[in-house]
């Protein structure tokens, strides 16, 4: 075993190693933090590294140490035992060099040189194109906090953006950032939320976006309700937009344009049911479903769309409501003769009008021999009635050399017309009754309501007085086992 006598030891402290300095045997020095005793006399090579590699060495480890040097540093010449931070990671040096003379060469060009000592993150904000990102670099994208794993340059453009260098990050914390109302010509990440209609919604997937609005991109985050007033062929609807149409409302449950709510049931469910009153029909409106109309004494409700559809075709409508309407259709006769009831005038002739049941008449010739209070009876089949339920009796108020110059008259008229197009719910006054349309047709005399015999296209909805139905001589009237006959 080796013997030392530290009376002998005359180590001399020379402070940091320098080059072209002239040492000599015990000579100590520091370098990158560690300390060294010369064993044989020399002058300092430029490098540090040269004399200790030399061989035979010119000098010998004495302590271990390092040397906090700062920031990694490009061009600069690092001696073993120094200490760099760069990224995240303190490294002390194990092989003198020179660093890199570039940015985005980095430390990783000698890797090899240099040994982690200590790890920890380095906050660099906002991810940022064309920047040199090292490992450990911390960075927020999008609702994302990452940490990189391979020091590289980033992307040079907005639109290629991490996701072109993604495996060179680990995710370090997940969340997420509200990006506002969605807008085209945008690059949005990963768990960037904006508002598009009336939900908001999460990126699924980091792109560009275009003018519209890409489901595939997207995930609903959180639902809501837009209403949207009338649906429109035209316009971009978006989930959770509520929409008029008819006499219902529809939600949207997928983003859509052009799809009919009542066909398209893939993007609309029925929100709420009701009513939408549009006055009479009329063959020329679009209606839609829910849409109320009235036709006749009825209300129909449409359970389709339709278009000069006339209900009640219940391929398009359902009676809401059953009803009357009084139909009178004014008729006018001209030069109506009649028989004279008493007195002795002739050939008197009226201009007569029937409208609700009243007769309108003024004199058209006022004949000869007549005086006031002679009768003349207008039969009401003269007049589009019946008779004898329907005449009319003119008495004579004024005359001027026994020609009429006035009168009065009695009697009610009918309101059934022929030629005309009846519809379910109208009310017609024929005879002295009143008849209710049961089934749409054109009048005539076959389905005249007397002579509906088998009320295929009227019932009797209010009956007049008995004697009112006895029209013909020979006319008997009796009760039996199936009611009234005659």
């Amino acid at each position: 075993m080796a013997e030392f006598k530290l009376g002998r030891i005359k180590f001399v402290w020379q402070g940091p190693w320098t080059t072209g300095t002239s040492y000599v045997v015990d000579d100590v020095v520091s370098n990158g933090g560690q300390s060294y005793v010369c064993v044989k006399n020399h002058t300092a090579s430029p490098a540090f590294v040269t004399d200790l590699d030399n061989i035979p060495t010119y000098w010998n480890l004495v302590a271990g140490g390092t040397n906090w040097t700062g920031d990694w540093q490009t061009g600069t010449y690092y001696n073993e035992g120094d200490q760099a931070k760069y990224g995240g990671i303190v490294y002390v040096c194990i092989e003198a060099h020179t660093s890199a003379a570039t940015i985005a060469d980095g430390l990783e060009l000698d890797q090899s040189k240099w040994e982690a000592f200590a790890a920890s993150v380095e906050w660099r904000s906002d991810w940022a194109i064309s920047t040199r990102y090292r490992v450990n670099d911390l960075v927020t994208y999008g609702g994302y906090t990452y940490v990189c794993n391979t020091a590289h340059t980033s992307a040079a453009t907005i639109a290629d953006g991490l996701e072109l260098d993604q495996s060179k990050w680990d995710t370090f914390n997940a969340g997420i950032i509200y990006r506002g109302e969605f807008a085209g010509s945008t690059r949005y990440r990963i768990n960037d939320v904006v508002k598009y209609g009336a939900s908001t919604w999460i990126c699924t997937t980091s792109h560009t976006s275009t003018a519209s609005f890409v489901d595939s991109n997207w995930d609903i985050f959180i639902e809501g309700l837009q209403f949207e007033t009338n649906w429109d062929v035209s316009t971009e609807y978006q989930v959770g937009d509520v929409v008029v149409y008819g006499g219902y409302s529809y939600i949207a449950k997928q983003n859509n344009v052009g799809q009919n709510p009542v066909t398209g049931t893939a993007y609309w469910d029925v929100y709420t049911t009701g009513f939408n009153f549009r006055s009479d029909w009329d063959s020329v409106t679009d209606y839609k479903v829910g849409d109320v109309v009235r036709l006749g004494g009825y209300t129909y409700i449409a359970t389709a769309d339709s278009t000069n559809q006339i209900p009640p075709d219940i391929s398009y409508w359902e009676r809401l409501n059953s009803g009357v309407r009084f139909r009178d259709i004014a008729q006018s006769y001209t030069g109506v003769s009649g028989s004279t009831l008493t007195g002795a005038g002739i050939n008197a002739t009226f201009d007569i009008t029937r409208e609700s049941t009243a007769y309108a008449i003024t004199v058209n010739a006022g004949g000869s021999g007549y005086d006031i209070g002679d009768t003349i009876k207008i039969l009401g089949t003269d007049v589009g009635g019946l008779s004898p339920v329907n005449d009319i009796v003119i008495t004579v108020d004024a005359e001027t050399s026994n020609v009429i110059t006035a009168i009065t008259h009695t009697g009610y008229s009918s309101s059934w017309t022929a030629s005309i197009e009846y519809i379910l719910g109208d009310l017609v006054f024929w005879g002295a009754s009143t008849y209710i349309c049961v089934q749409a047709h054109t009048s005539g005399a076959g389905n005249r309501p007397d002579a509906d015999t088998v009320a295929q296209y009227w019932n009797v909805y209010y009956a007049g007085y008995e004697a009112s139905i006895l029209t013909t001589e020979a006319d008997t009237y009796y009760y039996g086992l199936h009611g009234p006959t005659r």
